[in-house]
């Protein structure tokens, strides 16, 4: 068994069973469990392919990669359905850091300290009728009076003091945006995990390991025969 070819013919039949396998969850909005089956087919059938000739260790070969495609199938969906509903990190970041330069998000950010600092007092903030809190960012969605505040604290800042400030919430921009997707990253890839899933997961594995096994008998089997003969 040339172990080599079989991992990489393996890995080659991995890496198309898992782009199906996210291609239509992300198009389609649903996660098909029965394409794992079909990507341990394909691990099987390229662990058979590279491997030409071997044994039970061939099969163990197709179902460690099995594994591993079909969690990496099932995080790109994720990473693609979240690309799909929000956008892309990047995408997010350049939005927010654009929107950075208008004065009257920064501030709003001024504004929200100044509720965090009340708040910590035991102060009880009294929003505008039908506000959400965790949404608020327009001059209109804060009572008027921090609002107020808030924007003449960031009148009485100097240009150095603005750009200061500015730089500190572009680095607090950068690290929520990064926690926010890696946040729902790792919630979409545990929650994409089902009961049914067990029952695909051993199917991939029994087949990997079949077709890997089989096919590799019946590649040895002219040589055993020439032998006879």
């Amino acid at each position: 068994m040339n172990m080599g070819r079989s991992i990489i013919g393996g890995a080659l039949g991995g890496l198309v069973g898992a782009v199906i396998w996210a291609g239509i969850s992300c198009f389609t909005g649903y996660e098909i469990g029965w394409i794992a089956w079909g990507v341990g087919g394909l691990v099987g059938l390229g662990c058979a392919w590279g491997g030409r000739g071997g044994g039970r260790a061939l099969g163990v070969i197709a179902v460690v990669i099995t594994l591993v495609s079909i969690m990496a199938g099932k995080y790109a969906a994720v990473e693609l359905s979240i690309r799909r509903e929000i956008g892309s990190q990047e995408d997010v970041l350049q939005s927010a850091l654009t929107n950075l330069q208008k004065d009257d998000v920064v501030v709003s950010y001024l504004a929200d300290e100044i509720i965090g600092q009340r708040e910590a007092q035991g102060e009880t903030i009294q929003w505008p009728s039908g506000v959400n809190p965790e949404q608020a960012d327009q001059p209109s969605d804060y009572p008027p009076a921090i609002w107020s505040e808030a924007a003449s604290k960031w009148d009485g800042m100097s240009t150095q003091e603005r750009e200061q400030y500015r730089d500190q919430l572009e680095e607090r921009i950068r690290t929520d945006v990064q926690t926010f997707f890696s946040d729902i990253s790792t919630f979409g890839f545990r929650n994409s995990f089902g009961v049914m899933d067990v029952l695909f997961f051993a199917l991939a594995i029994a087949t990997a390991f079949k077709i890997a096994t089989r096919q590799t008998v019946h590649a040895t089997q002219p040589d055993t025969d020439r032998e006879k003969q």
